[in-house]
C-alpha cells in the first residue's frame, strides 16, 4: 500500500511541475524536497527491504523451534 501511495504522490508532482509555467522556480530553489519526492516510489522500498530485513533477523529461535527443524 505504501509504495502505491508514493507512486501516486511522486506522478501527481510530476505532473503538476511539468504543468506549472514556474515549475524551473519550484526545480532550483527546492531542489532537495523536488528530488526527495520524486525518488519517494524508491526510497519506500529500500526503506521497506531494510525493514523487512532487521524485522525477521530479530525474532528469536526458540529451542522447540531448532528441534522441529523449522
Amino acid at each position: 500500500f505504501a509504495y502505491i501511495l508514493a507512486v501516486y504522490i511522486s506522478n501527481s508532482y510530476e505532473t503538476v511541475l511539468a504543468q506549472l509555467p514556474f515549475s524551473t522556480l519550484f526545480v532550483t530553489n527546492l531542489n532537495y524536497a523536488t528530488s526527495f519526492l520524486l525518488a519517494l516510489p524508491k526510497i519506500v522500498v529500500i526503506t521497506g527491504v531494510i525493514t523487512m530485513i532487521i524485522s525477521y533477523s530479530a525474532i528469536p529461535k526458540t529451542k522447540e523451534e531448532e528441534v522441529l527443524g523449522i
